[in-house]
C-alpha cells in the first residue's frame, strides 16, 4: 500500500502554489531574505494590511526579465512572504485558479480580514480613548496605526478629527483649542492635523530630551506659540473695554467675565503641565507669570466697571499660587 501511495504521487509530493500562468524567474538572495523579513503566519499579532503594506515596499527590489508583468512578479513572489497557517492556506488554493495578484490579494484579506473583523476594528476607532498616562505623541501614534489596520473605515478627514480630539483628556483638549486661537473649530481640516502633529512632535522631543538628562534646552516653540496666543487675545480684550461707552460698562462686565474664566482656565491648565512635568517650568515660568499679569490689568479694568466681577476673580484665583501677590493689589 505504501509504495502503491508513493507510485500515484510520484512528482507531486512537493506541493508549490500554481497560479493559472506561473512563471520562473530568478530572486537574489537579498531579495528573499527580504520578503522572509516579518513572515505572516495569519495569527491575531500581525495585521494582514501591514503585511500587505511591507510586501508592496519589498519586492520593489526585486527586478526581473523586462518580459514579466507586474502581476507575475507579485504572485511569484508572495508565497515567501507567508509561514505556518497562512502559507498552508495557500498552499490549499487548487493550481492554475488564481489568474491576477487582485484576485489573490482579495482571497487573503477575506480570509484574514473578514467584514466582521472589518466592524469591530471600526468600532474601536469610533470609540477612540487617550489613555490617562498616555502622552499625545503617543495616542496621536495608535490613533494613526488603529486609521492604517482599518484602510477602508469610511471616516472623512473631519469625521476622523473629531473622533481623536473628543477622545483626548481634557488638559490636552484645552492645550490643542489654546493653540488654535481659542477653538479647533475655527480651523480647516488641514491646519487641525498640522497642529496636533506639530504638538505632538514638540512633546516627544522634550520627553527625549528630558530622557538624556537635558533640561532647559527643551523645543520652546509649541509653548511660545500658545502663550503668544494668549497674550494677544488679551490684548484684544484689553482694548475692546477701553472702547465701549459708560453706558454699555455693566453689560460688557458680565461678558468680559465669561472671558476670564476661560483666559484662566487656560493658565490653570499650563500650571498642572508644570506640575507634571517639572522641567519645562524654567522655560515657561516668565511667560505664565507675563500672561497672568496681562490678565490682571484686564481684571481690574472689569473690576473699576462693576463690582460683581471681584466674585469671579475670587472664584478663579485658586487656579495659580503665582498669583496671588497679583490679588493683593487689587
Amino acid at each position: 500500500m505504501g509504495d502503491y501511495g508513493l507510485a500515484n504521487h510520484c512528482g507531486r509530493l512537493t506541493h508549490t502554489f500554481q497560479p493559472a500562468n506561473p512563471i520562473a524567474f530568478d530572486i537574489k538572495t537579498s531579495v528573499q531574505n527580504g520578503l522572509k523579513d516579518r513572515q505572516y503566519d495569519g495569527t491575531e499579532a500581525m495585521s494582514p494590511h501591514d503585511h500587505l503594506s511591507h510586501f508592496a515596499e519589498t519586492f520593489e527590489f526585486c527586478v526581473p526579465p523586462a518580459t514579466v508583468t507586474e502581476d507575475q512578479k507579485k504572485l511569484r513572489l508572495f508565497p515567501f512572504t507567508l509561514t505556518g497557517k497562512a502559507k498552508d492556506c495557500l498552499l490549499s488554493i487548487p493550481n492554475g485558479t488564481i489568474q491576477t495578484w487582485e484576485e489573490l490579494e482579495l482571497r487573503f484579506l477575506e480570509k484574514y480580514f473578514p467584514m466582521s473583523k472589518y466592524w469591530d476594528k471600526k468600532q474601536e476607532i469610533s470609540n477612540f480613548r487617550q489613555g490617562e498616562s498616555e502622552s499625545l505623541y503617543d495616542v496621536w501614534e495608535r490613533f494613526n496605526l488603529l486609521l492604517k489596520r482599518c484602510p477602508n473605515h469610511e471616516f472623512s478627514d473631519k469625521q476622523y478629527l473629531e473622533i481623536f480630539t473628543e477622545g483626548l483628556t481634557h488638559n490636552n483638549r484645552m492645550f490643542l483649542d489654546a493653540s488654535a486661537s481659542g477653538s479647533l473649530k475655527n480651523k480647516t481640516d488641514h491646519e487641525v492635523q498640522a497642529l496636533i502633529e506639530n504638538m505632538a512632535c514638540n512633546e516627544y522631543r522634550a520627553e527625549a530630551a528630558k530622557k538624556r538628562g537635558v533640561f532647559g534646552m527643551i523645543d520652546q516653540t509649541a509653548i511660545l506659540a500658545n502663550q503668544a496666543t494668549m497674550n494677544k487675545q488679551l490684548e484684544t480684550l484689553t482694548k475692546e473695554f477701553h472702547g465701549f461707552t459708560m453706558a454699555n460698562k455693566q453689560q460688557v462686565a458680565a461678558i468680559r467675565c465669561d472671558y476670564v474664566e476661560r483666559d484662566m482656565q487656560m493658565v490653570s491648565v499650563y500650571l498642572k503641565e508644570v506640575v507634571r512635568k517639572p522641567t519645562i517650568w524654567v522655560t515657561i515660568k516668565s511667560q505664565i507669570l507675563t500672561t497672568i499679569q496681562a490678565l490682571t490689568n484686564t481684571l481690574i479694568l472689569v473690576i473699576q466697571t462693576t463690582t460683581p466681577c471681584i466674585l469671579c476673580y475670587l472664584t478663579l484665583n485658586n487656579s495659580s499660587q503665582e498669583s496671588l501677590p497679583l490679588l493683593r493689589k487689587l
